[in-house]
This record gives structure tokens, C-alpha cells and sequence, in this order.
């Protein structure tokens, strides 16, 4: 038997406007309930402070306030978004997040804080990362949510019962329990290597970017909008190397190194040398320039928009020997047969 492996086919369907509406809405119900009703579990006890775990009392009580509302607004924006795009209630919980983020302040005061007790940069930079990874752990409730949603709204979120076509959820390609998550057989899913491979292109691909766009950060001061869009292009770019060199069929994998690369960036932080962060509270490390939560919503935006763009082009499971014959007839009837395969329910992505 031929090797599986993914390949690409056209995409079968146009968004609509109204369809576009939907996706809006979905987002900003993300962005309105954080903003509101997240902040008053997340607010931090320094009415000017920004928004941590480490910054208020009770984080762990936060964090399960939080988790719950990142599960109801990942289901609302399933149910108003998700027939036509793949991880929708993933992005409106990110939305949310980055607005809630917004109501506090940005990382200077933290690190300010820090300085203030003395708190050496291995210490600070070892509790940010543990926060990332609570903060990424809300991003797989979401997740979570989302398929949940879909399983128990099959009918109205599957479009395949019009067209036999199917959205790949993230949780969808998970070893194991993928299958019994969407009912699909285990050909329509990504093989266990091909994910893993993914992830390591993409973690090793994000870290390479954001080394090099912030090999001079020691010299120059906080730019808290520059940090922010280092941590989202790097993450999404990274993503959508992976995409290109090994191709999977969700965004699960892209997502699994969000929270790799969060993990790596602290803990390279955490090693750099000194009793404290200094006269000016300015570190080199791009991580400690950003919150975590800011880390992994904007990490976790940018890998969706990297997936999106790369499986709006429906990659299908196929035998190397039919990827090979694709490669090889681009523009003539192996290619059309492709993208009937695709119109075919065979698969598709968001």
C-alpha cells in the first residue's frame, strides 16, 4: 500500500455576506462578554494593574470564571458561525481575550512591579510561563466547546448534509478520541506523524522569527504594539511554513505550538543572569515585553488565519500515488478530478 499524505484541492464554497455577518457577530459577542463580564472576574486587585493570574487573589478561581465563559462563547459562536468555518469559537474567545486584556495594563507595569520587590528575571519569567500555559489550557476549553457544539448541532452545523462536505474542527485530528469526536472514519483524519512533523516545523519556524526580529531588543525600549505584533506574525507565519512544507488537515497541531513556543520563550528568559530587572525594567526577551495572555491570543490568531488560508484550499487524504499524478498534472484533468473530489465530500477545511 502507498504512503497516505495530504494534498491540496480547490475550495468548493464562497462566503456569502450574510455569512459574514454571522462570523461578526460571532466575534464580537466573544469581544463583549470578556470585556464585561470577564473583567469582573479578572479584574486585577490594582485598579491600575494589568490583567494576570499572578495580579489578582483567587487565581485559580479566575481561571475556572474565565475557562466557563471561554466555553459559552465558543458555543454561541459555533451556533452562529460555525457551518461555513472551521475553530470560529476559537477566534471569538481569543477576541474576547485580547478586549479583556485591553480594560488593564500592558506588560511595563508588571514588570515594574517586579523590579519594585526585587524579583529577579528567572523568578518573573518562570511565573509568566506557567500562566501561558493556563492561559493556553482556556484555549483548548474553547476548542473543546466548539466540537461539542457541533456534535450535538450536527444538522444544522454539518454542511455535508447539503453538499457532503464536512468542517475540520481542531480536536477533530486528535490520536485517539478524534474519531469518536466527529464520526469520521480514521483515513479523513491526520495521521499521528504528519501532525507531529507539523508541530515541529511550526515551533522550530516561530522561534527562528521571533529570534531574529528581536535580536536588538536590548537596546531599545518597550514598544508594546511592536511586541504584540511580533508575538501574533511570528506564531502565524510559523504556522503557515507548516502548512506549506507538511500539510495537515486542522488547526490542532499549529495550535499545540502556541503553547510550545510560550513555554520556550519564558524558560529561554528565565536564564538570563541577574539579581534583579534593573534601574529600567526594559528586558531583552520578547516574552517578557508582552502579558501571557496577550502570548497566547495573539499566537493563537495568528496560527487560525495561517490555517484558514491553507485549508481554504481543501487538502484531501490521498495515496502518494495519486499525490504524485496531482503534482505532475497540474492544469489538466487530474487537478479537475481533485476538486470534484473535494465538491464530493471527500473534505474539506475552513
Amino acid at each position: 500500500m502507498p504512503e497516505a499524505q495530504l494534498v491540496m484541492a480547490a475550495p468548493p464554497h464562497r462566503v456569502t455576506w450574510l455569512e459574514k455577518g454571522a462570523f461578526t457577530l460571532a466575534w464580537a459577542l466573544g469581544a463583549t462578554l470578556f470585556f464585561t463580564i470577564g473583567w469582573m472576574a479578572a479584574a486585577p486587585d490594582d485598579p491600575h494593574g494589568a490583567v494576570s493570574l499572578g495580579a489578582r487573589s483567587g487565581a485559580l478561581l479566575t481561571w475556572v470564571q474565565l475557562c466557563a465563559l471561554a466555553v459559552v462563547s465558543a458555543a454561541l459562536a459555533t451556533l452562529l458561525a460555525g457551518r461555513r468555518v472551521s475553530d470560529v469559537g476559537i477566534f471569538a474567545v481569543v477576541i474576547g481575550l485580547g478586549a479583556l486584556s485591553l480594560r488593564g495594563a500592558n506588560a511595563t507595569f508588571i514588570l515594574q512591579q517586579a523590579d519594585d520587590v526585587g524579583a529577579s528575571i528567572s523568578s518573573l519569567a518562570l511565573s509568566l510561563g506557567i500562566e501561558s500555559v493556563a492561559w493556553w489550557a482556556l484555549i483548548g476549553a474553547a476548542a473543546g466547546a466548539s466540537v461539542l457544539t457541533a456534535r450535538w448541532c450536527a444538522e444544522w452545523l454539518r454542511p455535508e448534509a447539503e453538499s457532503g462536505e464536512w468542517l475540520a474542527l481542531a480536536l477533530y485530528d486528535v490520536p485517539g478520541i478524534g474519531a469518536a469526536l466527529s464520526g469520521l472514519p480514521t483515513e479523513e483524519r491526520t495521521p499521528a506523524r504528519h501532525g507531529l512533523e507539523h508541530l515541529g516545523v511550526a515551533v522550530v519556524a516561530s522561534l527562528v522569527i521571533m529570534s531574529l526580529f528581536s535580536s536588538s531588543l536590548a537596546t531599545h525600549g518597550i514598544r508594546h504594539g511592536q511586541a504584540c505584533f511580533l508575538a501574533g506574525a511570528s506564531l502565524g507565519v510559523g504556522a503557515y511554513v507548516a502548512f506549506r512544507v507538511v500539510p495537515v488537515r486542522s488547526a490542532l497541531w499549529s495550535l499545540l505550538a502556541v503553547g510550545v513556543v510560550g513555554v520556550i520563550s519564558y524558560l529561554f528568559a528565565s536564564l538570563r543572569t541577574g539579581s534583579g530587572l534593573g534601574p529600567a525594567p526594559i528586558p531583552a526577551a520578547a516574552a517578557l515585553r508582552i502579558l501571557p495572555i496577550q502570548f497566547i491570543a495573539l499566537g493563537t490568531a495568528g496560527v487560525l488565519f495561517a490555517s484558514w488560508s491553507a485549508a481554504g484550499r481543501a487538502y484531501l487524504l490521498r495515496s502518494a500515488a495519486e499525490a504524485a499524478g496531482a503534482r505532475g498534472g497540474r492544469g489538466s484533468s487530474t487537478a479537475t478530478s481533485a476538486r470534484a473530489r473535494a465538491r464530493s465530500g471527500k473534505g474539506r477545511g475552513a
